[in-house]
């Protein structure tokens, strides 16, 4: 049980890190659009 806990935090710990993760690639995302709209 105690190995499942800590598995459970590692999991919650990398969909947090993956969660940042998309958060930066929207806003990247967010400034190509901008920037191609600019340029068409």
């Amino acid at each position: 049980m105690a190995t499942h806990e800590k598995c459970d935090s590692l999991l919650n710990l990398q969909s947090y890190k993956n969660k940042l993760k998309i958060e930066d690639f929207l806003m990247l995302a967010c400034v190509c659009i901008e920037l191609k709209l600019v340029i068409t």
